[in-house]
């Protein structure tokens, strides 16, 4: 971003990025008269209110359309403000409008029945302080209407609609991604073209994204913050209500917000089409259409006992033919399957041990056109804890989770790597550990790097993509308050931190800003190794947090109750005096009169030695509840023993 657009937003809204992909000013064109009734174009029209051209507008729903609100407001600031709603009769929508030169537009138009919007945003504007033509962005995050049409109008520039993504709320915005983006509309452009639909050229157009002052995500009312800045794009004045368009990972055009007005000469605020947003479609679609075609919601996931992944959720459509549905894994969606109409749930068979996968459900029409939104997307990583990351590290002894957009794997070089992740997006490497101890690991990474992060310029100490040490959520933080993190081309290093005393989360997670995509744009770790404190007298090795209730767990040892050392209570084995350790071994005192003093560590588990008999006992995993019922084998005298507890 520019230095003088930071200083222009400076004092009213909080900027996160680096380096805008869009030099100079990208201008709208007309367009091509051929492609006016093809999609996405053929969706957009143009808005009059008393006869004479003010906005633009897109179908957005079957005979409903999206503005931004001011286009249908009128605000007065000579002899103190004023605002007045215009009554839907002084409005006219013109389909697919393409007539040069007309700044009182004529030809077939349609009157809306009724407006549906945010009351407050009127209040919003008589309070802001910024003057015409420069509100404040918890304003514009107001600025956006919806309108219909009356039931008996049935043309078809009205009824077929672009298809809406509706970003979920807390989720990074398409808008933000690097995806390809047009923006079509009527600017007010004082010649020849004046009433010709423009459109920008399609490309990686970047969108800011930003929170109101005193928080990143709600404005003042607690709603989402759904405001977006484009730099380097114009519309010219009279662009407002403009659809912005974006490409799907499907290929397919999607309309994600509308242009809410310019911000000087190079730039523009775009409000997203988020959940609040589609809540008022959905006001509009419920009295105008009864349901036709309805978006799906309550969209669940979860894993069943042989580990199948189970989708349900609730259909409200009563026309569809049918249902896709939509799986993200490593990077994008794609389609998985076609399901037959009023169907409620899909069991996927296909899915792996130990990834995360994203889904999203869609109603279908018999020619595949206008379509309600996908539903909001449900994540789930399905179990085995990662199993593959011990493998890879030879670490069969701990415990090794992963989060994000998508899961850590074995690259050709046995190397962990993390998941194919897009702009903002992130990929995590978990590990979870009782303290105190050091943890020695090496690491790499090849990614796109700030050159100025250490220099004095205006992105110094900007970090681009890069592989971050987390400690329980946090950046950990070294060697005079900067970030454990790699950046560029580097490693493999080695790195030792110390973790203190008490349960802990470490995590390797590889985040991506929103710009660009270079070298192999990963992380990478190729060896972990955990060293229990010596100090410590009381370690299960590899010991973690199971819940909050004072369980704890080890992938050898299984579950134990901590909250009275140096006895825990094993699930099954029962009360254990924890005497100390021997590396990663353990040795105590059971309360099992057929054990007694003993020794184990995670090698010899479920073996345990009697060191003042000299024998050995074999521990039937799984068996006993605290001490009853457990089934031994004892090498001594060849017997099996089940414990009375």
């Amino acid at each position: 971003m520019t230095r003088l657009l930071r200083q222009t937003l400076s004092a009213v809204v909080v900027i996160t990025g680096c380096v805008p992909l869009v030099q100079g000013t990208i201008l709208p064109a007309p367009v091509d008269e051929g492609q006016i009734e093809q999609a996405p174009y053929s969706f957009n029209g143009l808005i009059a209110t008393n006869g004479v051209a003010a906005g633009s507008a897109s179908m957005v729903g079957k005979g409903i359309f999206a503005i931004a609100a001011h286009v249908v407001s009128e605000t007065t600031y000579q002899d103190g403000k004023q605002f007045r709603w215009m009554l839907p009769s002084e409005v006219r929508y013109f389909p697919a409008y393409n007539t040069a030169g007309e700044a009182n537009p004529t030809g077939p138009n349609f009157t809306p029945a009724a407006f549906y919007r945010w009351e407050s945003y009127s209040a919003r504007v008589l309070a802001d302080t910024s003057g015409p033509g420069l509100t404040l962005p918890d304003t514009k995050n107001l600025d956006f209407v919806v309108g219909r049409f009356s039931n008996t109008a049935t043309a078809s520039s009205i009824v077929n609609h672009a298809e809406v993504n509706v970003d979920s709320e807390f989720e990074v915005s398409i808008l933000r991604d690097r995806r390809e983006k047009t923006i079509i509309g009527y600017p007010d452009i004082p010649n020849e073209e004046q009433g010709l639909m423009h459109a920008t050229i399609p490309g990686d157009y970047f969108c800011w994204w930003h929170g109101t002052e005193g928080s990143d995500e709600l404005d003042p009312e607690g709603r989402w913050d759904a405001i977006y800045l484009f730099e380097g794009v114009s519309t010219y004045a009279g662009g407002s209500g403009g659809p912005i368009y974006v490409k799907d990972d499907l290929g397919n055009w999607v309309m994600s917000g509308i242009v809410s007005s310019k911000l000087g000469s190079n730039g523009m605020f775009v409000r997203g089409f988020d959940e609040a947003a589609w809540e008022l479609v959905e006001q509009a679609d419920f009295i105008r259409n009864q349901g036709a075609m309805r978006r799906v919601d309550n969209l669940t996931a979860s894993l069943d006992e042989e580990g199948k992944l189970v989708l349900e959720w609730t259909d409200h459509s009563s026309e569809e033919v049918g249902y896709k549905v939509f799986r993200h894994f490593n990077g994008i969606y794609e389609e998985i399957v076609t399901l037959p109409a009023d169907r409620e749930f899909f069991i996927d068979y296909t899915v792996l041990p130990g990834h995360i996968y994203h889904y999203r459900v869609q109603p279908i029409t018999a020619d595949g056109n206008n379509l309600p939104p996908k539903s909001a997307e449900v994540r789930v990583a399905t179990s085995n804890s990662l199993g593959v990351a011990r493998e890879a590290l030879g670490q069969p002894w701990l415990q090794f989770t992963s989060d994000g957009d998508s899961t850590w794997f074995i690259d050709d070089q046995n190397r962990l790597r993390s998941g194919k992740v897009r702009s903002l997006g992130s990929s995590s490497l978990i590990f979870e550990i009782i303290g105190p101890g050091t943890l020695d690991f090496e690491w790499s990474v090849s990614s796109e790097v700030n050159p100025f992060y250490s220099e004095d310029h205006e992105d110094a100490g900007i970090i681009f993509d890069a592989l971050y040490l987390y400690l329980d959520g946090e950046v950990m933080i070294q060697n005079n308050e900067q970030p454990v993190f790699l950046s560029g081309i580097v490693g493999p290093e080695a790195r030792q931190v110390t973790i203190p005393q008490g349960a802990h989360v470490l995590e390797w997670r590889y985040e991506k800003d929103p710009y660009t995509d270079e070298h192999d744009d990963a992380g990478y770790l190729s060896a972990v190794n955990w060293i229990p404190d010596a100090t410590d007298p009381y370690p299960v090795y590899g010991g973690y947090l199971a819940n909050a209730s004072g369980w704890h767990a080890a992938e050898w040892f299984g579950f134990y109750y901590s909250e009275q050392w140096p006895w825990i209570l094993h699930e099954q084995l029962g009360w254990m005096h924890v005497l100390g350790n021997a590396g990663s071994g353990l040795y105590g005192y059971s309360e099992l009169e057929e054990i007694g003093y003993y020794y184990t560590s995670p090698e010899l588990f479920p073996f345990l030695y009697l060191p003042e008999t000299g024998n050995w006992l074999y521990y039937y995993l799984d068996t006993g509840y605290r001490g009853s019922g457990v089934w031994l084998w004892d090498f001594a005298s060849d017997t099996l023993i089940r414990t009375s507890g």
